[in-house]
């Protein structure tokens, strides 16, 4: 799958696995909630001011004896509630102006309650013409009068600086009366103002204080929060149970934060054990109230098996529904499954289109996963200069997969100038990062010098990283450099440890070159049954010197029952893909008739293949057969005489090149030599002690020395 060879041309991206989960942190809950409670976020009157009525009016609707209780401490007179509730009345059928009408005449005698009401209708333009000038004129006098809700929503307006000038210290002052009469919105805001340091001096004690009192409030957004300083021991001292204890507490009350992050925390194992049947419960209720990070999160779940059983199909909805709600992961999940095709059809346009709604969001997954559309130009056209921007991008947030693959482009010179040093800078930080596939390229570019030093020490070290991390070819890189003492010192039991790891993932070279390590018994125990069975696997992959080794071991019975019949299929095999030293034995099998019936044609025919590789001893092979073989249309000694001299330029006293010069002389009639070269012959083996061929070779002397030229049997 990764580079072999240096072919920087051909490369694997790797790519994130669809939907990765990410925790919540402290500052997007803020970002969440911080408007939690301010007028302009609701089209209705506020709970408090709207039931005030002491027995609910004709047609109203019921309201909680607690807000009745509430009621009762309020100043109201008996002709102020009848008039109250008229307006009520008006309020909840729809009739917004009538209501104001009746209010108005409340507020303008004084009735803070009144007041209250009028400005949020003011506020929101909720059957008036929208004014926030008289909305914050109303919520000033309600204020002026101690009522708790009108000072908030004040604190709000100079917070957001609607109807006037920003002015976050009378926010402060405002936000900060309401707080201090108990009102949990009020106390939750305090906090959100002590933790940024608007309109007061930052201070994350005194906010945990103010969220823990909005919290004991039965303030959610608080409760959250507060889970969160216990979870991530910001403040105070990390205590699991009570994050969990808060944030079940807001979660009861259907806090679709609170319940995702208890989603999150059963999935992870985090303060409680892994339990992924709760995190999916916990998600879904969040996902069902359009909380989008936990839809997108839910989509994870069926897409891994996750405490459900796997559904692409079902994961495919959940992004959708994140993505449609405007959530960046959710859209990036979304153009995973278009780009795979899991639980959806392969849509590359798809896939793009959702990659750069996300990558304009910032999200530096989506803005890599965008780059390598366009380096692959899976649907848009190809363009590796976008490719690079986008690469870029996300690789100043530090990801990996884009620093590596923007390293690539400079390398190769695509949509960027060519540049080795650059390329080979981006490819480190991928590599510092842990990305094994970087981590092999290091290895690489360390190993030939190119835009780095050459040093086969640092190019060891940057593939054992990468074995470590199980890139398989580093392991087998890390093997090979054992074996053959580059960059390392010779260690053929550390070899044959990657040797194993690569093998047992399948890489086909590895589980060659662990045969032979057992097949010698070097750096293993000998064992010609594991032998045996890595080379079987290896040359089942295609591997060529393994389909050989395991030819010559059934030739030669070595580990295995004899088998000549799969020794030559074997050494077919290998042949058929050009591997000379199998091509020159199938040959020879088929002189000799051994698992093949003798046909010197077809041996002519391996030798030859084998020979146009300028493979020695195919050559020799070659010629002897064109000297020897009994059919006439096949004998050719001029021409073997011309491979065997050519062949002698090189190595003069090779005993067998002197055999075969002296059948060639033989078939072309000219004894003498064939005398003289058979008898040199002769003389060697005698040197060299090789007298198993000496009656052999002198058998061939004398027919020579009586005109006769050698020949091979017919059958």
């Amino acid at each position: 799958m990764y580079l072999g060879a240096m072919d920087l041309n051909y490369i694997q991206k790797m790519r994130k696995g669809v939907g990765a989960v990410w925790v919540m942190s402290l500052a997007i809950l803020f970002t969440l909630v911080v408007l939690v409670g301010c007028a302009t976020q609701t089209q209705q009157l506020p709970d408090t001011a709207k039931s005030l009525s002491f027995s609910p009016a004709p047609g109203a609707e019921p309201v909680a004896e607690q807000r009745r209780e509430l009621r009762r401490k309020l100043p109201f007179y008996d002709r102020d509630i009848d008039i109250y509730n008229l307006g009520l009345q008006a309020y909840d059928i729809g009739d917004y102006l009538e209501a104001h009408d009746i209010w108005l005449s409340l507020a303008e005698e004084g009735n803070a309650i009144a007041q209250f009401n009028i400005a949020h209708m003011h506020e929101v333009g909720e059957g008036i013409e929208k004014d926030t000038l008289k909305a914050l004129q109303w919520y000033k006098r309600a204020a002026a009068q101690g009522y708790a809700e009108a000072q908030n929503n004040l604190g709000i307006l100079y917070s957001n600086g609607i109807g006037t000038p920003v002015d976050l210290k009378l926010s402060a002052y405002w936000t900060e009366l309401a707080a201090e009469q108990g009102l949990p919105n009020a106390q939750f805001q305090m906090g959100v103002k002590y933790n940024s340091g608007r309109g007061v001096n930052k201070d994350d004690k005194t906010a945990f204080d103010w969220f823990l009192k909005a919290a004991s409030n039965g303030f959610p957004a608080a409760q959250t929060i507060v889970a969160e300083y216990y979870l991530n021991g910001k403040t105070v001292n990390q205590n699991f149970s009570l994050a969990l204890y808060w944030f079940q507490q807001a979660a009861e009350q259907e806090f679709p934060q609170a319940q995702y992050s208890l989603g999150v925390l059963y999935q992870k194992g985090e303060g409680v054990q892994q339990d992924f049947s709760k995190a999916l419960a916990w998600y879904t209720r969040a996902a069902v109230q359009h909380y989008a990070p936990a839809q997108s999160n839910l989509g994870v779940m069926y897409a891994r098996g996750y405490g459900v059983e796997k559904d692409y199909r079902e994961a495919f909805n959940w992004y959708r529904q994140a993505a449609l709600g405007g959530d960046a992961i959710g859209q990036f999940n979304l153009g995973e499954s278009y780009a795979t095709g899991r639980g959806v059809e392969r849509d590359d346009n798809k896939a793009v289109m959702w990659y750069g709604m996300a990558a304009t969001q910032g999200l530096s997954d989506a803005q890599a996963s965008l780059g390598l559309m366009y380096e692959l130009g899976r649907g848009v056209t190809q363009d590796f200069s976008i490719a690079a921007s986008w690469y870029r991008l996300a690789a100043e947030k530090n990801i990996s997969m884009a620093q590596y693959s923007l390293g690539i482009l400079y390398l190769n010179g695509n949509g960027v100038p060519q540049d080795d040093v650059t390329g080979a800078g981006w490819v480190s930080r991928a590599a510092q990062n842990d990305d094994k596939t970087a981590q092999y390229i290091m290895g690489q570019l360390h190993e030939s010098g190119r835009g780095v030093p050459k040093n086969l020490t640092l190019a060891f070290q940057f593939f054992h990283e990468a074995a470590r991390n199980n890139h398989v070819e580093a392991q087998y890189k890390v093997a090979r450099m054992y074996i053959t003492n580059k960059g390392v010192q010779e260690n053929l039991k550390e070899a044959s440890y990657w040797l194993i790891k690569a093998a047992n993932n399948d890489h086909a070279y590895s589980q060659y070159y662990l045969g032979l390590l057992y097949q010698t018994g070097e750096g293993v125990d000998s064992s010609m049954v594991e032998a045996l069975k890595w080379l079987t696997r290896s040359a089942e992959k295609g591997i060529t010197p393994a389909q050989h080794y395991l030819g010559q071991m059934y030739e030669n019975g070595n580990g295995v029952i004899p088998d000549q019949e799969k020794a030559a299929a074997w050494y077919r095999k290998a042949a058929e893909s050009g591997y000379a030293p199998s091509a020159d034995n199938l040959g020879y099998l088929y002189t000799i008739g051994k698992g093949v019936k003798r046909d010197y044609q077809m041996a002519i025919k391996w030798f030859s293949i084998a020979a146009d590789q300028g493979y020695k001893d195919a050559l020799n092979n070659l010629a002897w057969s064109l000297a020897t073989v009994p059919n006439d249309n096949l004998r050719d000694g001029k021409r073997a005489i011309n491979i065997i001299e050519s062949l002698m330029d090189t190595d003069e006293t090779e005993v067998g090149l002197l055999d075969t010069l002296a059948a060639g002389y033989a078939e072309v009639g000219v004894f003498e030599k064939a005398i003289q070269y058979q008898q040199q012959a002769i003389k060697h083996l005698l040197s060299t002690k090789q007298t198993d061929r000496l009656k052999l070779f002198e058998q061939r002397l004398k027919a020579y020395q009586e005109g006769k030229p050698w020949r091979m049997p017919v059958n």
